[in-house]
């Protein structure tokens, strides 16, 4: 039962996991042109 709840939940887990991923990049990317900052962009290759 537990196993079939598990398999159930986890394709909407990771594809909400995916799209909020995107959207970080994206937000990542729009910072970076608005105005580059170093320590952003190592904060956010670090984080990955």
């Amino acid at each position: 039962m537990a196993s079939v709840l598990r398999k159930r939940r986890q394709p909407k887990k990771a594809i909400e996991l995916a799209r909020l991923l995107v959207a970080l990049d994206d937000a990542a990317r729009e910072r970076r042109r608005l105005r580059p900052r170093r320590s952003l962009g190592a904060s956010l290759s670090g984080a990955r």
